[in-house]
């Protein structure tokens, strides 16, 4: 027992341990990895907490370039940085590329010589401002990817420092001579749903290693070996929820002291992010927060974070992975029920979304929702499986053990019941019909067989009466050795339980009578038995005590079909006169008057005659003839008289029962 039992665990345990790999295989999923993402965006939502923006946007939007035209001359743009200065903005920066390939490549004297006039005019206002310029990422140009190699990563030491070889020298020859602080801008778009979430802090480009944004504005210290991780910006509000104005508005804002007034109340001591959010420049895309925002949300969000001292930490996937595997293991071991295994693995998924969310809110931890539930839910979930499973073959063998130990009219009633038919208190009153049986002699005879004898015969007579009574909705309320108890209309009910009682008895007799050649050769003795039929009114239920109940009838006409078994005629049928008068077609029975033990006065029964006893009626009047032989073997001689009718080799004397008589 004891190994079973550990076997059991071990097998839990495995179950477990494969539903948890398993799960771990589909956290790794595309469908998996989106929820994980879904669930980070709704917690940005509702996780982060309500501040004053301390960021203003500058939108290029259509009204710009339809007063501007396109491209953007580079002395508005250094319009733009004088007016934002004067108005009191605490830092300016781009987030926009001043370098176009049409623009970069002139060929004529006068065209290079006025780009770099107005490129010198905006390099003039970025370096005095402080305002930080966009660095511009290009792989070729003209299509020599050799021409500007990449920085190597030893000379990486500081992202402050741009390569003194870079590119823009050539390309911005008018920015680049005042050296204007630069960073990137270049956000990382999700491989799985294509939201711009991640932001490198630090990048290597072309012209030297840069730091992004937002933290070049607000001069955030960074590790120059963690810098090139991507990092997560908190979303706190999408570009709508911004302050925002068009470089239109705040041009023309310059032009009168009113203006002024109102453009320094909105960004005085604030960081000023100048973009596009125009969407025909394509700097566009799906964030935490927007199905399509202008990307320069990211840089005004990561701004945000910085101020408020947030950044958004990822708990180690493998850390994830483990903790919920162990917790699904640990609960497959302790738990046993399978209901509870599976009540655990759901509730686990509720606690993973409820603490992932608070970790988020509490700590900024973001922890992956789905590395966290799917281990342990589906280890838990396998191991309520294999219980399941477990269950079923259990219950699978309790089932062939009911077919044998307890009838299918009991298993049926059970379920047609449910919790009631288990009560001790269940019995009730009822009209039904016991029947009693049993081998004659069988005591004696069973002294004179072996052991393996008795019980091979037993079963070949058992199997056919148990047949014939299970065919006539008979309940086997009882089996005592050759004897048998067996009640009809009980425990499902009948309206026809004496027709059915007795025509059991019938045909029980008729099976013995093909049964004696195979007997023989099992007890080298004839077959008989006598059956007792009485009907009554009796109660029905369980009866027993703690540990012990059984579906049974008590009540004087369950005495009444014992005390009628015992003195039937071997062979014979005897029948109760409750049960007899309900019988809608009357078997042929001679009347009996008997003394049955425990009864003060006479019973008058119908005894229905051994099969063996019978003979043929020539006449077809259905009269009871009964041999000689057999009427001297009764042992209560009914009322008749011999006759004489014709057999094969002459008359032949039989004595035919008066059935008229009581």
């Amino acid at each position: 027992m004891e190994f079973l039992k550990k076997r059991k665990y071990l097998l839990r345990l495995v179950a477990a341990i494969v539903g948890a790999a398993l799960g771990i295989g589909v956290a790794h999923l595309p469908f998996s990895e989106k929820i994980d993402l879904s669930f980070l965006d709704l917690s940005q939502k509702y996780g982060l907490p309500e501040r004053e923006p301390g960021t203003v946007i500058i939108a290029l939007d259509e009204k710009s370039f339809m007063v501007y035209g396109w491209p953007i001359g580079r002395e508005l743009y250094a319009a733009l940085i004088m007016t934002l200065h004067g108005a009191g903005a605490k830092r300016i920066g781009f987030d926009l590329f001043f370098v176009d390939s049409f623009e970069s490549c002139q060929t004529t004297d006068e065209g290079r010589a006025l780009l770099e006039e107005n490129e010198e005019f905006l390099g003039q206002a970025a370096a005095a401002s402080r305002t930080v310029l966009a660095s511009f990422v290009v792989e070729t140009i003209d299509g020599d990817p050799a021409k500007f190699p990449p920085t190597p990563p030893e000379a990486l030491f500081d992202c402050r420092e741009r390569d003194s070889a870079s590119y823009l020298k050539e390309l911005l020859p008018g920015i680049v001579k005042h050296a204007p602080e630069m960073a990137h801008v270049h956000t990382i778009p999700s491989t799985i749903d294509g939201v711009n979430r991640r932001i490198r802090p630090c990048r290597s480009l072309y012209d030297g290693c840069v730091i992004d944004l937002a933290s070049a504005m607000t001069d955030a210290p960074l590790d120059p070996v963690t810098c090139m991780e991507p990092v997560l910006v908190p979303f706190f509000r999408s570009y709508t929820q911004f302050p925002h104005l068009s470089m239109v508005d705040v041009l023309e804002k310059s032009d009168n002291e009113q203006g002024l007034e109102e453009l320094s109340r909105m960004v005085k001591d604030k960081y000023v992010v100048i973009g596009a959010t125009d969407q025909t420049l394509k700097d566009v895309g799906p964030t935490p927060l927007s199905d399509l925002d202008p990307l320069v949300v990211t840089h005004a969000n990561r701004i945000e974070g910085i101020l408020a001292g947030i950044a958004i930490r990822e708990l180690p996937l493998v850390t994830i992975v483990l903790l919920s595997a162990a917790v699904g293991l640990a609960i497959a071991l302790l738990v046993e029920s399978g209901g509870l295994l599976l009540l655990f693995g759901v509730l686990w998924v509720v606690l993973s979304f409820g603490a992932a969310f608070l970790l988020f809110k509490w700590q900024f931890l973001w922890v992956p929702v789905a590395p966290l539930f799917l281990p342990a839910m589906c280890g838990l979930f396998a191991a309520a499986g294999y219980v399941a499973w477990h269950n079923f073959l259990f219950n699978q063998m309790l089932s062939q053990a009911f077919d044998n130990y307890v009838s299918p009219e009991i298993l049926g009633w059970l379920r047609e019941t449910g919790g009631d038919a288990l009560r001790s208190d269940s019995a009730e009153r009822r009209d039904i019909t016991i029947l009693f049986s049993d081998v004659a002699g069988y005591t004696t005879l069973s002294n004179a067989l072996d052991a393996d004898t008795i019980m091979r015969s037993l079963r070949f007579y058992l199997d056919r009466m148990l047949a014939i009574i299970q065919r006539h909705n008979g309940y086997v309320d009882k089996i005592n050795g050759d004897g048998l108890m067996v009640l009809f209309g009980a425990p499902k009910h009948s309206d026809h339980h004496a027709e059915e009682a007795v025509t059991t008895a019938r045909e029980m007799q008729e099976e013995v009578a093909r049964m004696q050649e195979e007997w023989r050769r099992f007890t080298d003795r004839p077959l008989r038995i006598r059956v007792g039929v009485a009907s009554g009114r009796v109660f029905v239920g369980n009866l027993g005590g703690t540990g012990h109940i059984e579906y049974t009838a008590i009540g004087q006409d369950v005495n009444l079909a014992a005390r009628l078994e015992s003195a039937s005629e071997i062979g014979g049928i005897l029948i109760s006169p409750e049960c007899y008068a309900k019988l809608e077609r009357k078997p042929i029975a001679w009347p009996r008057t008997v003394h049955l033990k425990g009864y003060a006065d006479d019973l008058a029964v119908h005894q229905i005659p051994p099969l063996a006893a019978l003979v043929p009626d020539p006449t077809g009047a259905g009269r009871i003839l009964l041999s000689r032989e057999s009427y001297e073997e009764l042992k209560e001689k009914p009322a008749g008289a011999f006759m004489e009718i014709p057999g094969e080799t002459g008359p032949r004397q039989v004595f035919r029962v008066d059935t008229a008589q009581g």
